[in-house]
């Protein structure tokens, strides 16, 4: 149907790193791309750029915008005053943080991850970082804690005092890789799980080692209720590239990786459906 931007460093141009469209009110889109922001209207027409001091690469599933254009942040941010979680301008200036101290360490160190996702115009889900177990805060964007949610599970980590030393691979035994909501207000939590007995104390350079480490989980849960209502997983190895969904934010529609006979790749369109269990 059509394209936007093109490679470079120009005005509607990207660098070659992964970016994620941002839709805001009125079918805006906003791409986090190099060290800026690039507004497109609905048509594709190029509105402008933002130059943003916010670090270079932000991971998708660690920010949030909201529709009066704010940032929510998951990931430590040079303003954050210590805390976790941070809201920001697009050009990086701050304007609030949440929750506690969050430990010192590298930008890059997926310990001091959170993961974010909106919920309508004036507040957000968050997990809670990796060494915490499994759970998240619902917050309003003036920052009132709503509510913490906590899965207790056989097989989440218990919480602990502080995060686990640094392993020379960067993984982490845990964590919840992204939340998303959808229009009837349920979490969809994506968790991976190093699997017992994995070594994951150097990073693997093949792919298909690395799936083989760990199994990922979908859970969709009711806020409400507390209460998990369907499960996905795990998977790992082969089935994570095969039949894994990565999911639209804000939608019950995914992406999923298909292989053709001749073990070509193509991408499918499909939509979480949920069914009531057998007698129950």
């Amino acid at each position: 149907m059509g394209t936007l931007g093109r490679q470079g460093d120009g005005p509607g141009e990207f660098s070659p790193q992964i970016i994620q469209p941002s839709v805001l009110p009125g079918d805006t889109l906003a791409f986090y791309n190099n060290r800026r922001w690039t507004i497109f209207d609905p048509d594709g027409q190029l509105v402008g750029t933002i130059p943003s001091r916010m670090q270079g690469l932000l991971d998708r599933y660690h920010y949030a915008v909201a529709p009066n254009g704010a940032v929510i942040v998951g990931e430590r941010h040079i303003s954050s005053l210590g805390r976790s979680l941070s809201l920001v301008t697009m050009s990086g200036e701050h304007i609030r943080s949440y929750g506690d101290t969050a430990p010192r360490m590298e930008l890059s160190d997926e310990r001091g991850f959170r993961v974010v996702a909106l919920h309508g115009d004036d507040s957000f889900w968050a997990g809670v970082l990796p060494h915490e177990g499994y759970a998240f805060e619902y917050w309003t964007l003036d920052g009132s804690l709503l509510q913490t949610l906590r899965r207790d599970t056989h097989w989440a980590p218990k919480p602990a005092n502080k995060p686990l030393p640094s392993l020379r691979s960067r993984y982490v035994p845990f964590k919840t890789v992204s939340v998303s909501v959808d229009e009837h207000g349920l979490l969809y939590a994506v968790t991976l799980r190093a699997k017992d007995g994995a070594d994951i104390s150097e990073r693997v350079a093949n792919d298909s080692i690395e799936s083989e480490l760990f199994e990922v989980r979908i859970e969709v849960i009711d806020p409400l209720a507390g209460r998990v209502l369907a499960t996905l997983g795990p998977l790992s190895g082969a089935e994570i590239e095969r039949s894994f969904p990565m999911q639209l934010p804000g939608t019950r529609m995914a992406v999923r990786r298909v292989f053709t006979e001749d073990y070509l790749s193509n991408w499918e369109v499909v939509e979480f459906v949920l069914q009531p269990r057998d007698n129950q």
